[in-house]
């Protein structure tokens, strides 16, 4: 077992004596911001607009890994709050240009799931996948057959590296909602993967903007999702639990973490889950 432990705060430390615990000076590297959809050497053609990115980065076989979201298509006219700064672009980048493509949603976007990786964390770079080939998800089709897209209809999916997995072909873990279902996906090499479970989410997550997460508990050999249940009241944050290590079984419903919306950060009690090894928490902030 290591005896190395990160000092974030005071949960890993039982006594101080003649030191105190502050935290560090964090500076922004100068190399930043190191992915912008306003600028064209960073953006690739089907890359519309980055919105959150969503993103899941790993330190993996001697490369940092990235996962991220953008949209791939939109309408220039289509805006889900009827303000241009929640439109396809915050400015009229191209390619938001309005064209309209069979698979758009009826916001008139499509969120994808992307790949970048890097040697040192700063530089990255995104490989000719060519996973999808459906160019109909991007309104401008330039080298398209080298993108770097692994799914599309991705809605806040999150992508976990996983070190206890005892079949090579589901390393690569995904969680969270594909086309406004709820998604189960696996995949050996995290550029290909097999699509396991997708239904109806039954109130299990909800895809507005949410970013899902999953970790594996060793302690109790369960996994834990992480999303919010619905959309309403309040963007509820949740946590849905597998019955066993079978990550494709079956899950419990996910429950929600009673987070309350109020003028101050509220941090409520810790929730135990069935695991001791696992304590969640959870705050709003409006």
């Amino acid at each position: 077992m290591s005896t190395k432990h990160l000092l974030l705060d005071a949960q890993t430390v039982a006594k101080v004596v003649g030191a105190t615990l502050v935290p560090g000076r964090a500076t922004k590297h100068p190399a930043n911001p190191l992915f912008s959809d306003a600028n064209a050497e960073q953006r690739k053609p089907w890359e519309v607009r980055y919105d959150n990115m969503q993103p899941n980065v790993y330190y993996d076989q001697g490369k940092y890994r990235l996962w991220y979201s953008s949209w791939t298509t939109c309408q220039s006219s289509a805006s889900t709050q009827g303000t241009s700064g929640d439109a396809c672009s915050t400015t009229p980048y191209w390619p938001c240009s309005g064209i309209v493509a069979p698979h758009l949603g009826p916001a008139g976007r499509i969120p994808s799931l992307l790949y970048a990786e890097s040697d040192d964390g700063v530089t990255w770079s995104k490989p000719r996948l060519g996973v999808v080939s459906d160019s109909s998800t991007t309104s401008n089709k330039t080298d398209f057959a080298s993108n770097n897209i692994v799914l599309t209809n991705n809605d806040g999916s999150g992508v976990y590296i996983d070190a206890s997995a005892t079949d090579p072909a589901q390393r690569y873990k995904l969680f969270g909602e594909l086309a406004g279902n709820k998604a189960l996906a696996t995949s050996p090499d995290g550029y290909h993967w097999n699509i396991s479970k997708a239904g109806p989410s039954d109130k299990l997550l909800d895809p507005h903007g949410t970013h899902n997460n999953l970790v594996f508990d060793p302690a109790s050999g369960r996994y834990y999702g992480f999303g919010r249940v619905s959309n309403s009241p309040f963007r509820t944050q949740s946590v849905a639990v597998s019955k066993g290590p079978d990550f494709l079984g079956k899950w419990d419903k996910a429950i929600p973490c009673a987070c309350r919306r109020t003028k101050i950060l509220n941090i409520n009690p810790m929730l135990w889950s069935s695991s001791p090894s696992l304590m969640l928490a959870c705050g709003w902030a409006s």
